[in-house]
């Protein structure tokens, strides 16, 4: 009677209208990226410009290391990779922002959406590196778990800014 009447242990999550059907997921992600459509043309100018710069900069870096010093060269390199790194963990929330947004159906501006990055910045630098050293760690295993892993994890700062989780947790919702 006892193992009758017990409560279950996990609550299961009911999705509402659940599409099996990649290809029938394609019109509502369209209309969904439509929603906050001049916030995604600014991000996808920032991302261009930042591409841009990045070639840039390593075209200055190489030319620095061929005609005058490789430890200069290096130092320029590890300064523009430590600016990358910032701009990557602007950038990640950006998109993740404006893309939650407009799958709720909710209009967000640029300037809103990059205002609301500096809150997720360190989380999501934090889980980054952990689904990296993850991903990493399965691929020198035997490759397969690393596949796994990056499939699990793929949507962590989704879920750190959508439910407003630390890292770890952000890893654990992915899953």
């Amino acid at each position: 009677i006892m193992a009758e009447t017990k409560a279950p242990t996990s609550v299961a999550i009911v999705l509402k209208n659940y599409i099996s059907n990649p290809f029938e997921l394609i019109q509502p992600s369209l209309r969904s990226l439509g929603v906050n459509i001049s916030a995604v043309l600014y991000t996808l100018l920032f991302l261009v410009l930042v591409v841009v710069a990045t070639i840039v900069a390593v075209g200055v870096v190489i030319a620095i290391g061929a005609t005058t010093s490789w430890v200069t060269a290096g130092i320029l390199g590890a300064v523009l990779l430590l600016a990358l790194m910032v701009l990557g963990v602007v950038l990640a929330p950006l998109v993740a922002i404006l893309m939650l947004s407009g799958a709720r159906g909710q209009q967000v501006g640029f300037k809103e959406a990059l205002g609301r990055c500096w809150k997720y910045a360190w989380r999501v630098f934090l889980v980054s590196i952990l689904t990296a050293l993850a991903v990493i760690g399965g691929l020198i295993l035997f490759i397969i778990p690393g596949l796994i892993f990056a499939a699990w994890f793929s949507l962590s700062i989704y879920a750190l800014i959508d439910d407003d989780l630390r890292p770890v947790a952000a890893m654990k919702r992915s899953k």
